[in-house]
């Protein structure tokens, strides 16, 4: 049985909610793009300097905003946000060929210490295989306030972000 002290109750409250990349789930739930453009649309993304919110997603390149994902249309592009979790898990897909995922936490590829199960490494570059669609463990380590940086090429879809 674990038991449940102050700082446990505090974590719980402020850790990032579920988000949601498509407009359906995503609008109802007050959840936009950082960098929102027009939903439904074909966008070029530029990402700011400094992120202003958090526990929102932002957009580098071109994106397809649909209904229930945001699909990359761009030989590249850069999904960023600030959030506060343990754990991060993308529900994520590709379209044809497997697409290479890179994964930065606060600027930094995440170690191995902190790499969520599908992360692989290459040397120092962790990223992961996108090769179907299912929910991908990002990264799992100290609870905190980061920023991740996911670095995608075309094709990529994704659909949300879990947070634990």
């Amino acid at each position: 049985e674990v038991e449940l002290t102050e700082e446990t109750e505090t974590n719980r409250r402020d850790t990032t909610p579920e988000l949601y990349a498509g407009v359906l789930f995503a609008f109802p739930r007050n959840q936009f793009i950082g960098n929102k453009k027009n939903p439904e649309r074909l966008e070029d993304f530029v990402l700011p300097s400094r992120l202003a919110l958090e526990n929102t997603i932002y957009l580098d390149g071109t994106w397809y905003y649909n209904s229930d994902n945001l699909h990359l249309q761009g030989e590249e592009g850069v999904i960023a946000l600030d959030f506060t979790a343990g754990e991060v898990n993308i529900v994520a897909d590709n379209l044809v060929d497997a697409v290479e995922m890179d994964i930065l936490i606060d600027g930094e590829y995440v170690s191995q210490d902190n790499a969520g199960d599908d992360v692989v490494f290459d040397g120092s570059r962790a990223f992961m295989i996108i090769d179907s669609a299912r929910l991908y463990n990002i990264y799992r380590g100290v609870y905190g306030n980061y920023r991740l940086d996911l670095k995608v090429t075309k094709d990529f879809i994704f659909n949300a972000f879990t947070f634990g």
